[in-house]
């Protein structure tokens, strides 16, 4: 099986900036020649395989990787035989390329679902990590190429693009969401709040309000013991769409009390209501 993409080069990368730590070899492997391909085939050979004719990794291959690890080279795919790659992992003491890997991914992935999805105050969070969300962005999508089934990572990066007003970008990852865990009730009310698109409610068709509020009830459907975000924003929905419009509509009941700063903040993003007008209306 061959490895391919833009994650696992950088993974590649560091693998092989340990192995040639391991060998002694004091060069970047970019900069072997032809006797310094040969010596590390030959330290590897000796630990790995110290009584075989065959190499394990022969000089050809790190000549290969010597290419690969050349940033003048990265135009072309990175491509690498799983083997091979579990070779030069146990070379430096490790089980194989998908515990290398895994173990990277993890470290990375552990920091950053400490951000939305695990949180009780999303809001509050969001706006706590505002300086670092850019990079959140980054790494969570490094991570999405790994694995797109994860619903903490698409849900943390779906958040952070909202933040940043990327409501298409967004959409697309709380539909995946969706599709991986159809229950989960905030999965359905942030793919409301990205497909309000930054745009008051009254600019929307009715066609797509209708569409919206449906995901809202499925998110009450869903979580009918914590439902103040969803109530708040069905009721801001009603008031800036149907009211301002003059469509009938099926009235929220909403307890009206101070919102968090936060939240109202939030909304603005996503609504383009400025959040004091949306504070008179919550409050």
């Amino acid at each position: 099986m061959n490895i391919t993409g833009e994650t696992n080069l950088e993974v590649f990368l560091e693998l092989i900036q340990l192995v040639i730590r391991e060998s002694g070899i004091p060069k970047p492997l970019n900069e072997f020649r032809s006797n310094e391909q040969v010596a590390l085939a030959n330290k590897i050979k000796a630990l790995l395989n110290p009584k075989g004719d065959i190499y394990p990794i022969s000089a050809n291959t790190i000549r290969d990787y010597r290419f690969m690890c050349d940033p003048n080279n990265w135009k072309y795919p990175f491509s690498a035989s799983e083997g091979k790659l579990d070779m030069l992992c146990q070379y430096i003491g490790e089980v194989s390329w998908k515990r290398f890997v895994s173990n990277r991914i993890e470290g990375v992935t552990a920091e950053f679902y400490d951000s939305f999805y695990r949180s009780d105050n999303i809001f509050s969070l969001i706006y706590e990590k505002a300086s670092e969300i850019n990079n959140m962005i980054i790494q969570g999508e490094k991570l999405l190429k790994q694995n797109n089934n994860s619903v903490e990572i698409l849900f943390n990066v779906g958040v952070s693009l909202l933040f940043k007003s990327h409501f298409k970008k967004a959409e697309t990852l709380f539909n995946r969401c969706s599709d991986l865990e159809s229950h989960n009730s905030k999965f359905y009310f942030f793919k409301s709040l990205s497909l309000l698109d930054g745009k008051r409610p009254y600019r929307h068709k009715k066609i797509k309000i209708d569409g919206i509020i449906d995901h809202l009830n499925k998110s009450i459907q869903f979580n009918d013991e914590n439902t103040s975000y969803y109530s708040q924003l069905l009721h801001l929905i009603h008031q800036d769409f149907h009211q301002r419009i003059g469509y009938s509509y099926h009235r929220v009941r909403l307890i009206k009390q101070p919102s968090q700063l936060e939240w109202l903040r939030f909304l603005e993003i996503c609504t383009g209501i400025p959040y004091k007008e949306i504070e008179n209306i919550l409050t």
